[in-house]
């Protein structure tokens, strides 16, 4: 290695590049001095990896940063464990914790545990380890070391992944008796935020099985201080922007950077509100460079509103640092107003899924902010409930919560997939759920939701909502009619006021919602997922995406205000909200400023609920969800016989007959004809083929 050292003041190094461990070094280290003469937090972190390059000495291993070598009597009565750890100044941690899917086992002297025992990979069944660096500082990781052990029913398959992309990428080939896993890739240098690892197993033998983690280390490097990389804006090309309800604007922004970007470095670029905030940013190009200058092409959405406090800045990602912000600049909208899709319900969970709680606890209602932006507070957040207009206010004290945000997203397995949004701003075109602060993560399945985030959820505690018998009706009468309000005022000063309806016509089964569209009014469908949730409880898209059952067919239609590049639309089918088949193809506009309308018939729908989903694709192959929507198909296998006085099915099956009050009545087994001779509405329950229908008897 060439090295050429000035020591005259700011200290000055460069070295050519080198390979250490089969990873490329940083080209260009730069030490500066502040005015007290302490190295600066590049500085120091460049002299310290100089240093061990030199000397060859340490950096394979690194410096622990955060270690535990657990040593007390059953650790694992503590969750997370946090004793005789040893942790660096410049960070905080969890400790060592445990995922849902996993029980604590009593051993001594290692972090124990049993249920491993899936066939594959369980996204809940893992240990976990949080690390935070203080405010201004970031760390440079080196590598994961552990030993650990297992019964001889334990798992035999593991994985290690972190938050960076949602767990789904494994990192090293972790072993039972424990090994060191390499952390020195660029995604895991100048880490500045909160990072998560977790360690996965599975392929026990018996639920009893254990495994443990006798003792861990995570080796590294925090500096802290002023940033080595900085990256500057430069001139806006374009500005002032005009835009129209459905015309983007299109320019450019020139940057400048110092310091070094890894390959596959992307510079975002970002626009904030008209006021200049970046509360809720909005993407509008991006370039993937290592270099330390250009121009990233932009372009200004349609429908921006008019202002002149609009500002542009760049975000770059390896390493991640933000810049300053541009010359404030305008954007004029013309054939203004535009028709933006207003924050509504999307669904409401009718009948809870209780698990360990309550009825109340679990009951949910999902919606989305639409084209607008809102704050989560009781004063622009407004949800009633009642038998008639308008019903009670739910939503009269809403608070945070930081515990049920972690056991949601522990849940749900897939990162941070909800954030606690009150208090704070809940986005344009953002899903959000109002929950009890006291809800029970483990009583529904949430993964059917993960890659439809961030869901913004809204805590209430209000004494309205009935806890223990719940809010909702589950059995209505017959006639019976349930009402539902929402009075969203967003950040703009405008209040949206929607009402919403349910009537009879669903049963009385845990999991059970309602769904509505952007007008309210009576509710578009009713479901049942079965306490799994999927993406039918959140909203469409921003088209204008809709399905219904007509003449035994399921019509799909949907509107375009303007297409770029659009090549073509495909339709997908599922009968569970998971696993879709394509039933075909519409042809694009390709590029259009004008509402287009499209239509597409299923002709052999399933009976029951049905899902679509809609994409499109450009000429250059990219893909684009549109959306999902639910259509059930009406089936009736049953009708009644009064010469016989007998219930007569369309084939043979397994069947329960319940009152509308949820008693059962009657069951047959094997049989196409059920002898009957009571009287009013009843539920016909399929046991073989799960569909249930109305039947009503004179």
């Amino acid at each position: 290695m060439t090295s050429v050292i000035g020591f005259d003041k700011p200290m000055l190094m460069y070295y050519k590049k080198t390979t250490l461990n089969n990873q490329d070094m940083v080209q260009h280290c730069e030490f500066k001095k502040n005015s007290a003469g302490k190295f600066l937090k590049g500085s120091m972190k460049s002299f310290i990896l100089f240093s061990v390059l030199i000397l060859n000495v340490i950096f394979a291993s690194g410096q622990s940063i955060f270690t535990n070598p657990i040593t007390a009597v059953d650790p694992s009565l503590s969750n997370p464990y946090v004793a005789g750890q040893t942790v660096d100044a410049n960070i905080s941690v969890s400790g060592i914790s445990r995922g849902l899917g996993i029980v604590g086992a009593s051993a001594s002297n290692r972090y124990s545990a049993t249920s491993w025992n899936t066939a594959a990979i369980d996204l809940t069944a893992y240990f976990e380890f949080t690390l935070t660096p203080a405010a201004g500082c970031d760390i440079d990781f080196v590598s994961f070391v552990y030993t650990g052990q297992a019964s001889g029913t334990g798992p035999t398959s593991f994985a290690f992944r972190s938050s960076l992309d949602t767990y789904a990428t494994n990192i090293g080939a972790p072993t039972v008796a424990g090994t060191t896993i390499s952390l020195a890739a660029a995604g895991y240098q100048n880490v500045s935020s909160t990072i998560t690892f977790r360690f996965y197993g599975w392929g026990a033998s018996a639920l009893g099985g254990t495994f443990s983690i006798n003792d861990f280390t995570f080796n590294g490097i925090t500096a802290c201080g002023a940033p080595l990389n900085t990256i500057t804006t430069g001139v806006i090309t374009g500005s002032p922007f005009g835009v129209t309800c459905s015309t983007p604007a299109t320019g450019s922004i020139a940057f400048t950077s110092s310091g070094t970007f890894i390959a596959g470095n992307n510079y975002v670029a970002q626009l904030s509100n008209a006021s200049g905030s970046f509360a809720s940013p909005t993407i509008i190009g991006s370039l993937t460079s290592a270099a330390n200058s250009g121009s990233i092409s932009i372009s200004i959405p349609s429908a921006t509103a008019t202002g002149a406090g609009y500002l542009i800045r760049i975000i770059s990602t390896t390493p991640a640092i933000i810049s300053n912000s541009s010359a404030a600049f305008s954007i004029n909208l013309t054939g203004a107003p535009c028709v933006l899709e207003p924050p509504h319900l999307t669904s409401v969970i009718i009948n809870s899924c209780n698990g360990l709680c309550s009825e109340g606890n679990n009951e949910i209602v999902f919606g989305t902010s639409g084209g607008y932006s809102f704050t989560a507070n009781t004063a622009n957040f407004d949800f009633l409930y009642g038998s008639s207009y308008p019903g009670l206010n739910y939503t009269d004290v809403l608070v945070s919560n930081a515990t049920s945000i972690n056991e949601l997203n522990t849940a749900a397995g897939c990162g941070t997939l909800f954030v606690d949004a009150v208090g704070g701003i809940v986005p344009a075109n953002a899903n959000w759920m109002l929950v009890s602060t006291t809800i029970c993560a483990e009583a529904l399945t949430w993964t059917g939701l993960c890659g439809l985030g961030p869901i913004y959820v809204v805590f209430q505690n209000d004494a309205s909502w009935n806890l223990i018998g719940g809010n909702f009706v589950n059995s209505p009468a017959i006639g019976d009619m349930r009402y539902y309000q929402t009075s969203i005022t967003t950040t703009l000063g405008s209040t949206f006021t929607i009402d919403y309806t349910t009537d009879d016509s669903y049963p009385n089964s845990d999991g059970v919602f309602a769904a509505f569209d952007s007008n309210g009014g009576a509710a578009t469908s009713y479901g049942d997922n079965n306490c799994i949730l999927t993406p039918t409880v959140l909203p469409t898209g921003l088209i204008n995406y809709n399905g219904n059952y007509i003449d035994s067919k399921s019509q799909l239609t949907w509107q375009t205000a303007s297409e770029q590049n659009n090549s073509h639309f495909t339709l997908s089918h599922s009968t569970d909200g998971y696993q879709f088949n394509v039933i075909g193809t519409v042809m694009g506009a390709g590029n259009s400023t004008e509402i287009r309308d499209y239509r597409f018939i299923h002709n052999y729908p399933h009976p029951g609920m049905n899902y679509y989903k809609l994409k499109s694709t450009d000429y250059d192959g990219k893909e684009y969800s549109k959306g999902i929507v639910a259509i059930e198909a009406e089936f009736n296998f049953s009708f009644y016989n009064s010469v016989t006085s007998t219930i007569e099915l369309s084939y043979e099956s397994d069947i329960e007959i319940f009152s509308m009050d949820g008693k059962l009545i009657q069951s047959s087994l094997n049989t196409s004809s059920v002898p009957f001779t009571k009287s009013g509405m009843f539920f016909i329950y399929d046991k073989k083929t799960g569909i249930s229908e109305r039947l009503f008897i004179p």
